[in-house]
């Protein structure tokens, strides 16, 4: 199963790659929907 991550206020998506270890374009590849320029409060991300 992946790891999902719930957006915070504040977050960004090279931040949210940094505190998993994890790069922006990985969290990407996991997530093709997602716009990374428009994260919002309680949106979730697989992140690994």
């Amino acid at each position: 199963m992946k790891d999902v991550y719930t957006v915070r206020n504040g977050d960004t998506i090279a931040f949210i790659a940094y505190k998993h270890t994890t790069t922006v374009n990985e969290i990407v590849k996991l997530n093709p929907s997602l716009n990374k320029r428009e994260l919002y409060f309680g949106q979730s991300l697989k992140i690994k």
